[in-house]
């Protein structure tokens, strides 16, 4: 039971007719982010980051032989933080202990989503009101790419994301290792999260102070399972607080509970989007004028794989 090591996959005989390779794009951020020296953006200057984020979300899309692209970015405001106000609070403590510009930072990934959006036609580029780009991942997968002749690959270190592998046709990539993951129990592996929680990166707590991980495989394994549990608890009052901890982190975690309103939103964005022959001439006009120089001197070897998605 558990996670494997990071496994490598180079299976491309596999592949079906289509292979669409979905990105977080804000976690990709945060790879280059911290792939650099900090200090180098003390002066709220992210061009380094700007340039290595498209960088890399190209050499991904080229990497794993995608024939459909598409990039999810966080918005704004986030649907979870209306029903828990500490959700990810911790992000803001890991932050300070750098010297972070953190409003220049997120001015900079919304300035690569312009980009992205205006410039890469042929690749969808999706940011959703209220919604975290896990959401638009999570729809994707389990919504509107969920066919018989469709692979697809969801880019991310977030561990959120192995509950979709619950379904047969996805597969994780992991961008900082480069390597496809092997999860050998999704589904317990989400059911264990759901009563550890998430405190290190989404700041989510366990359901029960001192119940870990192997604690949890028990309650999961045991033929009574969490009610079980429940039951066990020797007050009234500890019982419903464990069940009211376990209700929250299912609609925090679990992708089947997304607000519903958030999913429709979601799915009406991919069935409007339209795709665009992608206009090489304008791209690179655009990547001079921003300053992009990195990925304008790789664009003639990026080009050609770019221009065959649809």
């Amino acid at each position: 039971m558990g996670i494997s090591e990071f496994v490598e996959f180079e299976d491309t005989e596999s592949i079906k007719q289509e292979h669409v390779v979905i990105i977080d794009g804000n976690n990709i951020a945060n790879i280059v982010l911290y792939s650099n020296f900090l200090d180098d953006y003390a002066n709220g200057d992210f061009r380094v980051l700007k340039i290595g984020l498209i960088q890399m979300m190209f050499d991904i899309i080229i990497r794993l032989k995608a024939t459909r692209a598409v990039i999810a970015f966080d918005s704004g405001k986030n649907w979870r933080y209306e029903i828990f106000k500490e959700y990810k609070a911790n992000r803001k403590k890991q932050y300070g202990r750098y010297t972070l510009d953190k409003k220049a930072f997120v001015e900079a990934i919304n300035e690569v989503f312009d980009f992205l959006h205006t410039y890469m036609t042929n690749m969808m580029v999706i940011k959703v009101d209220n919604a975290e780009g896990d959401d638009i991942i999570a729809v994707g997968a389990k919504y509107i790419f969920n066919k018989e002749n469709y692979d697809i690959t969801v880019v991310s270190t977030d561990k959120d994301m192995y509950q979709l592998l619950m379904n047969s046709n996805v597969r994780i990539y992991n961008p900082r290792h480069s390597k496809y993951v092997e999860v050998l129990n999704p589904k317990m592996e989400h059911e264990i999260k759901l009563i550890i929680g998430d405190k290190n990166s989404d700041n989510i707590p366990g359901i029960k102070r001192m119940v870990g991980k192997v604690t949890a495989e028990k309650i999961i394994k045991s033929p009574d399972g969490l009610e079980g549990y429940i039951n066990s608890l020797p007050t009234k009052l500890e019982q419903e607080t464990v069940s009211k901890n376990y209700e929250l982190n299912t609609l925090l975690i679990d992708f089947d509970y997304i607000r519903q309103d958030i999913v429709d939103d979601i799915k009406k964005k991919y069935k409007q989007y339209k795709y665009i022959p992608l206009d090489g001439k304008k791209l690179t006009k655009e990547l001079m004028k921003r300053k992009l120089t990195g990925v304008y001197k790789k664009w003639n070897m990026l080009s050609e794989p770019l221009k065959r998605l649809k």
